[in-house]
């Protein structure tokens, strides 16, 4: 309250004179300028404008006052008249939070950004004016905006702006050729998918391994205090022919409270025990960041992996969302097993080149169709308790799906080649356009994040929290990814339009913008036009992706 009292007597009440004063004494352009605005015994009013490299200028207001500092800033990433720069100024000036050290961003300085955020502002915010302004900050970041300022003069933030560029002329490339085979593209993507799809025959062999092999290990392990449960895409019906089948064992809540429970040496045991199982080809315990869990390979589910855990609760409940999606959107389930055909094809799931898992990859689906309305996260509700799934039903909807994707007349209302074509889009181009091609996606992903650690669905604004059992690090990996996305996209696109894939050329480009060696980990993947060749081809596949990414071509 002493600080707002003195400023009072100090600031608040010369704004007026204050912005007079600028708006006189500010040079005739947008220039290199230091200059005072006020000074009084106890307040003092500096503004500090720099004209940078490439078009990037920068404005800084310091506020000074009973010994403490405050500060405004904004960074245009183009070229800023006086004019402009002024009404930014004045809205500072007359805005300024005194009291305060968030970050107030956005036009008009409407939008709270927490200081953990600050790394996404030099490649794009929700501003429609291409600049970022920041009103009532701490000097511990104003340092970090002026570092940012300083690396939009980088050679590697050159190289970004160059491919982000080059990428945005691809896209605008794309919207001059005429979409005319949008029909026999989703009537592609639906047979492919049929031909990854498991059949009825192989939820029988699920449920046989299941009730011949699982069951009494359990039983014997923790009799009434455990209940097996099927998860993972086999559960949710998203699954195809290289999926892995995946159960969990819910423990009781008296078992929890047992001092002596650990789920480790849980999953030790459930291993010793199948390891007397003759029937089975191999069982060894793989230990994951989450949760170790048991990998068996068996005769009666040939060519599938198997796991189980124990205790694996979002599992569960994100098969109860897909559920609830599914009831909303029929197009998910067959739509979440082309994505799996593409990460296969692409080989964004195996070896080195394994980006995420696939549960990662379903979250990036979902905020696909909920940003296009087709699912509403409100409209959902889970309910509390963990059912155990039901073979005879998922049998049953594994031949409506099936009957569906044998149906070409459904081919234009599930429309898998179209809403495929909409997530490489977003993921490739306008994704990157926004939130920075460097930094990988939990941080950007917050406010479309889903929350289910209490069991129930909202969004969590400024957070990750679903994300952490599925997001890496590896900026490496993501960048293979997104490299895989922007092949893919021409992929489909070409299959669209009726043009040679090969109407445009891949080039890789190191971050000092040379000339790249095709390292799809290391380096930035930009498109050339070359030239235009009419080509029709009946099957949609991913198989040359791979060989681009991979420098087998």
């Amino acid at each position: 309250m002493k600080l707002e009292k003195d400023l009072s007597c100090g600031l608040i009440d010369k704004t007026t004179a204050i912005v007079e004063t600028l708006q006189k004494t500010y040079p005739p352009k947008v220039e290199d300028t230091n200059m005072e605005l006020f000074a009084g015994d106890k307040a003092k009013v500096t503004i500090t404008t720099k004209v940078r490299e490439n078009a990037i200028t920068t404005l800084k207001i310091t506020f000074e006052a009973d010994q403490k500092t405050f500060f405004s800033y904004e960074m245009w990433k183009e070229t800023v008249d006086r004019a402009a720069l002024l009404e930014v100024a004045t809205m500072f000036i007359t805005k300024q939070k005194y009291t305060d050290k968030t970050l107030f961003v956005g036009r008009g300085c409407s939008e709270v950004m927490k200081a953990m955020d600050i790394h996404k502002l030099p490649y794009g915010t929700k501003n429609s004016n291409k600049n970022m302004g920041v009103c009532g900050t701490c000097f511990e970041n104003i340092e970090l905006l002026e570092n940012m300022a300083d690396h939009a003069e980088t050679i590697k933030h050159k190289t970004m702006k160059k491919v982000l560029d080059s990428r945005k002329e691809f896209k605008d490339f794309m919207g001059t050729l005429v979409f005319k085979n949008n029909t026999a593209t989703n009537i592609a993507a639906m047979k492919l998918v049929k031909e990854n799809s498991l059949t009825v025959k192989d939820y029988q062999a699920f449920a046989n391994f299941e009730q011949k092999v699982l069951k009494n290990v359990v039983e014997d392990i923790f009799g009434k205090n455990g209940k097996l449960i099927m998860v993972g895409s086999v559960a949710m019906l998203t699954a195809i022919k290289t999926s892995t089948v995946d159960f969990t064992i819910i423990t009781s809540m008296e078992m929890k409270k047992d001092k002596t429970f650990n789920k480790d040496e849980l999953v030790e045991k459930i291993a010793e025990a199948l390891k007397k199982d003759t029937s089975l080809e191999s069982v060894e315990i793989e230990k994951q960041t989450k949760f170790n869990i048991v990998s068996i390979r068996s005769k009666l589910i040939p060519g599938m992996e198997i796991t189980v855990s124990v205790d694996n609760l979002l599992g569960v409940e994100f098969v109860q969302l897909c559920d609830a999606v599914k009831k909303q959107h029929s197009n998910f389930v067959p739509l979440a097993r082309l994505l799996r055909i593409w990460l296969t094809e692409a080989q964004l799931t195996v070896g080195d080149s394994r980006v995420y898992g696939t549960y990662f990859f379903d979250l990036l689906l979902l905020r696909i169709l909920e940003k296009r309305r087709l699912i509403a996260y409100g409209e959902i509700k889970l309910t509390a308790d963990y059912r155990r799934h039901n073979n005879n039903y998922l049998q049953k909807e594994v031949t409506y799906y099936l009957k569906v994707l044998d149906d070409d007349k459904q081919g234009d209302r599930l429309m898998l080649g179209n809403l495929f074509l909409v997530f490489f889009l977003e993921y490739a181009i306008h994704f990157p356009q926004h939130h920075g091609m460097t930094f990988p996606f939990s941080t950007a992903l917050d406010s479309h994040t889903i929350d289910l650690s209490h069991g129930k669905l909202c969004f969590v604004k400024g957070g990750y929290t679903i994300l952490h059992s599925a997001y890496i690090g590896d900026t490496k990996k993501y960048r293979y990814f997104v490299n895989t996305l922007i092949a893919s996209l021409w992929k489909v696109v070409s299959f669209q339009t009726k043009t040679s894939f090969a109407s445009v050329k891949f080039k890789f480009v190191k971050e000092d913008g040379t000339e790249g060696t095709g390292n799809a980990f290391e380096e930035y993947l930009v498109v050339e036009v070359a030239e235009l060749k009419e080509e029709t081809k009946e099957q949609l596949n991913f198989a040359e992706i791979k060989d681009i990414l991979l420098n087998k071509k």
